[in-house]
């Protein structure tokens, strides 16, 4: 099953869901990277409405952000803030 955030249930009962189906929550990306967990009866979650940057700590040179951020848009930030990740 496949569970989109915006339009399904909530966090909490997508657990409680899944926990009384005996089944896994898998978190789905955008489907870059080749992958056969589509392939799965668990429940899937898309996090890409979890992408804001929390927090930046400027001194540091660290970020927060949600799990769903896609790396374009981490980098549009970065770049932004006159940063980078490491290679």
């Amino acid at each position: 099953m496949f569970l989109n955030h915006h339009l399904s249930p909530s966090p909490h009962q997508i657990i409680y869901l899944a926990k009384s189906e005996s089944k896994r929550i898998r978190v789905v990306g955008c489907g870059a990277s080749p992958s056969d967990i589509c392939l799965s009866t668990d429940y899937m979650i898309d996090l890409a409405r979890f992408n804001h940057v929390l927090h930046l700590d400027r001194e540091e040179g660290q970020v927060t952000v949600q799990g769903g951020i896609r790396l374009t848009e981490l980098n549009r930030f970065l770049e932004a803030n006159g940063l980078a990740m490491p290679v």
